[in-house]
């Protein structure tokens, strides 16, 4: 059985084994897991950037975590117990502020527009090309129409009238 089991890649997930008792625990790492990839980021010698090294690492930094707080706000949306509720509200401001403190880390943007203005930026497919300044200009990779982007909210989820961003 995997020490942390929120965080478990394995194809079959063991739900018994997400407990509450597990969740403080597997936050805690799965901050960070992902804290020391973006380190990684930070540090990088602008000379040394690669795509593979700023976008796509930042792509997959938070994996294991955005695994764990997946599972676990699943589980809390289709279980009615009170420790697993209280589990995640003990976790919900230390996810949600370093969530929200990526986008705002000027070592990590440094290292993304050191590669956005590097001689290999300039050799990238036009998809490649599409999704870096995607990332950068409006925090959109993937370039989703901006009116479809909450499509996937329930119908009685209110958002602020200019909301950019929806969490969950």
């Amino acid at each position: 059985m995997t020490t942390h089991p929120f965080l478990s890649d394995d194809y079959h997930i063991r739900w018994s084994t997400l407990t509450p008792d597990r969740v403080e625990n597997d936050m805690k790492q799965g901050i960070a897991l992902a804290e020391a990839k973006l380190e990684a980021i930070r540090k990088l010698d602008t000379a040394k950037v690669t795509l593979e090294n700023t976008f796509l690492a930042l792509e997959s930094a938070t994996e294991e975590l955005g695994r764990g707080w997946g599972r676990l706000n699943h589980l809390d949306s289709v279980l009615e117990d009170d420790a697993l509720e209280d589990a995640l509200n003990k976790v919900l401001l230390a996810v949600s502020a370093f969530y929200s403190s990526i986008s705002l880390d000027a070592e990590i943007w440094a290292s993304l527009k050191a590669f956005r203005d590097s001689d290999a930026a300039k050799q990238m497919s036009d998809l490649q090309k599409r999704f870096v300044e995607n990332a950068l200009n409006v925090h959109n990779p993937y370039g989703e129409k901006h009116e479809e982007r909450t499509n996937w909210l329930p119908e009685d989820a209110k958002l602020t009238p200019n909301a950019e961003i929806g969490f969950f």
